[in-house]
């Protein structure tokens, strides 16, 4: 029953040494950002320009940015959901050591994370870079990912459909350097079968229960 594994989740948060969080998509929906693949995803509506296509191919840049001026207004007036609150309140009882997401929407800085402890390894709606000044992919965030994935005794991945690499990677980090995987989201995975505990439903309503539950039984208001 979900209940039942909804306790046992708890009991391997409160029991954890260095909890980090893995988010994706699925715990922005609630906010209402639209996921990629969902049954209204993005893709469903448009189709995806890639990175070398957006270098060689003119219309295919204004493409790009008629989408952004789009999408823009609802990523920049959403607001925080219950699972981005639970999350913040994790970190605030110090059962949460990270955040690692794909997200680019910074809802977990509106909900009251600490910007450095969050590790935004697709970079973010609020900057933009210029490709032409040869910066490379964010490095330095691949970099701290990974190292509080290896570092981390249980990841709690939430909302990812963990099929975009590099960071689908992540909970094996954590599987290989000895850790335990809690996957959260309301469709199956690709990486369910390597996780200690899946808990199917809603991203909001789960961690809820878990903050709720992990502040009880460790005295936290």
């Amino acid at each position: 029953m979900q209940s039942h594994s909804i306790q046992q989740a708890c009991d391997l948060i409160c029991s954890a040494r260095h909890l980090v969080a893995f988010t994706g998509a699925g715990i922005s929906t609630e906010s209402g950002i639209p996921d990629f693949r969902g049954p209204q995803g993005l893709w469903k509506r448009y189709r995806p320009i890639q990175f070398q296509d957006f270098l060689r191919d003119p219309e295919a840049r204004r493409e790009y940015w008629r989408r952004k001026v789009e999408l823009y207004p609802g990523i920049r007036d959403a607001r925080p959901n219950a699972g981005h609150l639970a999350l913040e309140r994790m970190y605030r009882a110090g059962r949460l050591a990270a955040v690692i997401t794909q997200n680019i929407d910074g809802l977990h800085q509106k909900a009251g994370l600490p910007a450095e402890r969050v590790i935004e390894i697709h970079g973010s709606e609020a900057h933009i870079v210029c490709v032409g000044c040869g910066r490379p992919m964010p490095v330095e965030e691949t970099r701290r990912a990974f190292a509080e994935a290896a570092a981390a005794d249980l990841l709690l991945v939430v909302g990812s459909s963990l099929q975009v690499y590099p960071a689908a990677s992540i909970p094996g980090e954590t599987r290989q350097a000895g850790g335990r995987v809690i996957i959260v989201n309301d469709e199956p995975t690709a990486q369910d079968g390597i996780a200690d505990l899946v808990l199917r439903g809603r991203a909001g309503e789960i961690l809820q229960q878990l903050a709720d539950l992990s502040g009880r039984q460790g005295g936290i208001q």
